[in-house]
């Protein structure tokens, strides 16, 4: 499965959304055969999961083309998503939607951006911020943080963090799988 990142804003985290996603991928749901790339395009065996950032992908409009799901990371406000949404014919693709070193202001907002652009919520994964995740991005240690975040999570914040990182490595499985499939309109 051919995985492309991509973000629609400067500095929006797509690479510590992949990261995030790859960690959950392979702690929750055991996931092996995967390689994160970050510089090329690489094209996926049989079996293999392969996530692409595209921010720094020199075939990057390929990658989107051609991957069985893409990744659409945001930031909320929902700033350029409009333009995003027709330049990427997302009406077309199999996407999902991440939002990063996401807090929520309103309990609303996630509902909102999903009515505004016909969005199911199913398809709108967070990264909630987490210090010691953004910590452990730093210092390329994604894959060990999580575990150590799992097996703290005394506070909400980790328990938080947990969750939705599951949620969406879950949503990146479930809907790779699903190449081509259309359900906006």
């Amino acid at each position: 499965m051919q995985i492309a990142f991509y973000g629609i804003a400067r500095g929006i985290g797509t690479s510590a959304n992949m990261a995030a996603v790859a960690a959950g991928m392979v702690g929750y749901f055991k996931i092996q055969n995967l390689r994160s790339d970050r510089q090329s395009a690489l094209k996926a065996a049989d079996g293999q999961w392969i996530l692409t950032d595209c921010g720094r992908c020199k075939d990057a409009a390929d990658v989107i083309a051609s991957c069985d799901l893409l990744a659409l990371n945001i930031s909320i406000p929902d700033q350029g998503l409009e333009e995003a949404y027709f330049r990427h014919s997302l009406v077309r693709k199999n996407v999902i939607f991440l939002i990063g070193k996401y807090y929520q202001d309103s309990p609303n907002e996630l509902k909102q951006l999903a009515h505004r652009y016909r969005i199911p919520l199913e398809r709108i994964c967070v990264i909630p911020y987490h210090p010691g995740f953004a910590y452990a991005y730093d210092q390329d240690a994604v894959t060990k943080a999580l575990p150590g975040i799992h097996k703290r999570a005394k506070s909400r914040l980790d328990w938080e963090f947990e969750q939705h990182v599951k949620r969406a490595a879950s949503a990146v499985i479930t809907y790779g799988k699903r190449k081509g499939e259309q359900i906006y309109g």
